[in-house]
């Protein structure tokens, strides 16, 4: 009878693997907004997906649930097709991004 193998990863080993990944966001973000640009540019559906994915999982624990609406609204467009809403999307993107940055702006000259 087979026996269950236990994960090769302990659980006290995760979070030593969590706070690097958590530590790269600042410069995982920027990379993976100018992938996601440069993709929709030349309509690498695949890469706008992908880009969006990873920008909307590294949003959506932080509070910026505007963004990573946006981030899934544009990345289901790139896995569906429907390109005439990219445009849209990529501009909503940057209203929201602004007012993110104006609200921790002014919240860290309240500080």
């Amino acid at each position: 009878m087979p026996t269950r193998r236990e994960p090769s990863v302990s659980r006290g080993s995760l979070g030593a693997i969590e706070q690097p990944l958590h530590a790269q966001l600042p410069e995982v973000v920027p990379r993976q907004l100018q992938s996601l640009r440069d993709a929709a540019a030349r309509l690498d559906l695949d890469v706008v997906a992908f880009s969006a994915n990873v920008l909307r999982q590294a949003v959506d624990g932080s509070g910026a649930s505007p963004l990573a609406d946006v981030f899934q609204e544009i990345e289901d467009c790139a896995r569906t097709g429907e390109l005439r809403d990219l445009d849209r999307l990529l501009a909503e993107l940057d209203r929201r991004a602004a007012e993110l940055d104006a609200a921790l702006s002014s919240g860290a000259a309240g500080a």
